[in-house]
């Protein structure tokens, strides 16, 4: 049926927005060390990031270009965060107690600021091998360049991140059952919605992050 296209393979369980999916995703036991271990992230994330944002903010010699895409890097994990902190909740009850209408801005928002965060460590890696390598002259990398820097990584997350909500794959329940994402599991159409997400938010950034940093570690050994 179309139903059961947007849901991945439940093993037998309720709905995972009606009551507790153990045992049929896992054991009772594994749910309640999953929430402490998503609780202790979610606290060190706000305070780690929080503490970034507010020293960049405070202290101007720290707002260099290249500072500019760190504290885009902070914003998007403390909005990961935030955003991802009700599955630590949801944990502790074994289903996703937010119910159908937090399902998609859940799994939006939880995608939307991870993609930035990827593209984000690209573009700092890729700005540190401009600096130090030069493979483009005297070009120098100026707060113009942060600026739109971080403006590409929102629209471009946005971009990729959209379709499932307008009707190209869709965002499910995922893992335990206790938080969403995109649709990994059916086929057809959607395949081309994941290896599209799979090579521009994964395999792109992965691929500029080992480059830039791989020149870098080839610059300064010949250097050293």
């Amino acid at each position: 049926s179309s139903s059961s296209l947007q849901e991945p393979p439940n093993n037998g369980a309720l709905g995972p927005f009606d009551s507790p999916q153990w045992p049929h995703q896992a054991p009772q036991g594994m749910y309640l060390p999953v929430a402490v271990l998503m609780g202790i992230a979610v606290v060190s994330a706000l305070v780690v990031n929080g503490l970034v944002i507010m020293v960049s903010i405070r202290y101007k010699k720290l707002q260099s270009p290249l500072n500019y895409i760190l504290v885009n890097l902070a914003v998007a994990d403390l909005l990961v965060t935030l955003c991802g902190s009700p599955v630590s909740f949801s944990n502790i009850n074994g289903f996703f107690m937010f119910g159908k209408p937090m399902r998609e801005l859940e799994a939006f928002m939880v995608s939307l600021t991870g993609i930035v965060g990827l593209w984000s460590l690209a573009i700092l890696a890729s700005g540190q091998y401009i600096v130090v390598c030069r493979p483009l002259g005297d070009f120098r990398f100026q707060h113009r360049h942060a600026v739109s820097g971080c403006a590409s990584t929102w629209s471009w997350s946005l971009l990729r991140t959209t379709p499932p909500l307008l009707g190209w794959s869709s965002y499910v329940p995922e893992g335990l059952r206790t938080s969403c994402g995109p649709n990994w599991y059916t086929g057809g159409s959607n395949n081309s919605y994941i290896l599209a997400l799979f090579v521009t938010c994964f395999m792109m950034p992965l691929s500029l992050t080992l480059f830039s940093y791989t020149n870098l570690l080839m610059t300064l050994r010949a250097v050293s």
